[in-house]
């Protein structure tokens, strides 16, 4: 089916070039997206002045482009794996520093930590790697303009983190919440965190120590 759109033609040679650019499935039927003419040369022209953008950007010829940008892509990958298994490790050390440093609450412990330059993923596997048995572990991490941060427990807590986290989420100003053994949140307060951070930690140590 061909729906008109257009301007009508006299011939068909005043339709000049004609490039299909797309072609998708639509309703049961195929979209196809064209350019006709000048448009069709506009756009040809933009996308081969990218090109060259691109290849200068990669010291190479126009036709070697799409290979430089695999072999960067490819490279940023290994990379990317590279940081995770050695945040992974240097998790490990951290955690073991935290441990050695809990504060004994009770028949439990508390890590309550302030750290910098760790994004979300990383902080909840920091605090999760933290959270031993009979541990919680309060971790915030403040960038420059918000803080997230993260609340874990490790196996035989005796509370569950949703019971805690209305206390957490107001003494730093955020929203957030979880249940169980995780709960993450947020907060555009960027001032007062370390006093904050040792009001919740003695809240915590209180509360555990209160546990019959």
């Amino acid at each position: 089916m061909c729906t008109c759109c257009a301007p009508h033609c006299d011939k068909t040679g005043e339709i000049g070039s004609i490039f299909v650019a797309d072609a998708s499935n639509y309703k049961g039927g195929t979209r196809i997206t064209f350019f006709c003419g000048e448009r069709a040369l506009k756009l040809h022209r933009a996308q081969h002045d990218d090109l060259d953008v691109i290849a200068r950007r990669f010291s190479c010829q126009r036709e070697a482009t799409v290979g430089a940008v695999k072999k960067l892509s490819d490279d940023y990958g290994a990379l990317k794996k590279s940081e995770r298994d050695l945040a992974r490790s240097l998790n490990g050390y951290m955690a073991a520093e935290f441990l050695a440093g809990a504060a004994k609450a009770g028949k439990c412990h508390v890590v309550a930590h302030l750290v910098s330059g760790v994004d979300a993923s990383r902080l909840k596997d920091l605090a999760q790697a933290a959270s031993a048995e009979k541990t919680i572990t309060l971790l915030i991490n403040a960038g420059d303009d918000r803080l997230s941060y993260v609340l874990s427990t490790g196996a035989g807590f005796p509370l569950d983190v949703s019971e805690l986290m209305p206390a957490i989420n107001a003494g730093l100003g955020g929203k957030g919440g979880g249940r169980g053994t995780l709960a993450q949140g947020t907060s555009s307060a960027t001032t007062g965190v370390t006093e904050a951070l040792e009001q919740l930690k003695s809240y915590l140590i209180k509360r555990l120590s209160d546990l019959k």
